[in-house]
């Protein structure tokens, strides 16, 4: 196939669908179409409705082609596959992107199939697979790709025991945005939604789940409570584990102290960040491999200027500096974390000191510009 130029950029999450790597892959492909790159995205329609992911891609300054995310069995695989290959033969694309797990193995193959070039976006999850045999698929993928781009020291860790060669992975790391506040609004409104006038507010934003661990930030909760008698730790994101979470807290005595809000409105989301206290995100490395290969929420809210708390051994190590922007604690430590949260929620000064220094960091090295300045390097072989 002779190409003609452009990328398309497959990826297995994307606005508006809520999640960090949706997020990334948006931005890659704005800002690879900002530097007069020609851009196409195909992904699956999840967790979002058919009226929001229309209306969404109709005020998307690129093509975006979303299919019903079928089964992960060999037929919905393979028609994967056939729908990536069928685009390429019509758009003619110089060389393609890939961004997850799934979206890897469907452009690798697809790739090798029509003699193109391919990059792969790496995360962090897709290199901890407990599955053995997906696993040993990805490193097969991995070793054929042109270029592996990271986010994180953690991630090029990762994908250089998997055998990659060090010269064949780049790291870019991610950027962050968070939009201003709506003129004339406030997180004054939301406080009130909530009931959280006169609380001091512990925030995180993701996937309610084990590998966001807000189980940790609960089991944290009445040691912090003892300090900090008018905390209370809201948590907004997809509710998968809720009620398993729920459930621990009334178990800790703590069940009317934690909320879980759900998924933000984007345009609420902001206010979340302004209106907490302390940011903590609180990761692991789940039995099936899940793991933190970043931690944009916790750039989002150095940019809302909050101090932040993470966890270390994971991506989050890139985007906290540690006593200087928020407080790295060991995973699956609530202890740890009671203890950073009450010496932050009660020094004003060291808090204030941390969120501005976040808000600093933020805005020198956390940049979606750089990023895809240097995403548009690595790819410019062939681009014309």
């Amino acid at each position: 196939m002779e190409p003609t130029g452009g990328v398309i950029l497959m990826v297995g999450e994307f606005p508006p669908s809520p999640g960090g790597i949706g997020e990334h892959a948006f931005h890659v492909a704005d800002g690879l179409r900002r530097l007069g790159v020609r851009v196409r995205v195909l992904c699956p329609s999840q967790h979002v409705t058919a009226q929001a992911a229309t209306a969404f891609d109709a005020r998307a300054p690129f093509p975006i082609v979303r299919y019903a995310r079928e089964a992960s069995g060999p037929i919905g695989m393979l028609l994967q596959r056939r729908r990536l290959r069928s685009w390429c033969l019509r758009q003619r694309p110089a060389c393609l992107l890939a961004s997850g797990e799934r979206a890897t193995w469907m452009v690798a193959a697809v790739a090798h199939d029509l003699k193109l070039p391919w990059v792969v976006l790496g995360h962090g999850s897709e290199y901890l697979d407990a599955n053995t045999r997906r696993l040993e698929r990805t490193r097969r993928c991995l070793m054929a790709a042109a270029a592996v781009i990271t986010n994180s020291h953690y991630t090029t860790n990762l994908v250089t025991r998997l055998g990659v060669p060090p010269e064949k992975v780049r790291l870019v790391t991610p950027g962050a945005v968070l939009a201003a506040l709506p003129e004339g609004q406030s997180p004054a409104a939301l406080r009130r939604r909530w009931g959280l006038e006169g609380k001091r507010v512990l925030l995180t934003v993701g996937r309610v789940s084990l590998r966001k661990a807000q189980d940790v930030t609960i089991r944290a909760m009445p040691a912090i409570l003892k300090s900090v008698p008018d905390a209370i730790f809201l948590a907004v994101g997809i509710p998968a584990a809720k009620e398993q979470f729920e459930r621990l807290a009334r178990e800790l005595g703590v069940g009317d102290r934690v909320i879980f809000a759900g998924v933000a409105a984007p345009e609420e989301l902001p206010l979340y960040y302004h209106l907490c206290d302390l940011f903590v995100l609180n990761s692991r490395v789940t039995p099936t491999g899940e793991c933190e290969g970043f931690g944009i929420v916790l750039i989002e809210a150095g940019l809302a200027g909050r101090p932040v708390i993470g966890t270390r051994g994971c991506g989050a190590e890139d985007a906290i500096e540690h006593e200087v922007t928020g407080l790295l604690v060991r995973p699956d430590a609530p202890e740890e974390v009671a203890r950073a949260a009450v010496r932050i929620l009660s020094d004003p000064d060291l808090a204030r000191r941390m969120g501005e220094n976040g808000r600093r960091r933020a805005v020198t090295l956390f940049n979606w510009d750089k990023l895809c300045r240097d995403i548009r390097e690595i790819l410019s072989p062939w681009l014309r």
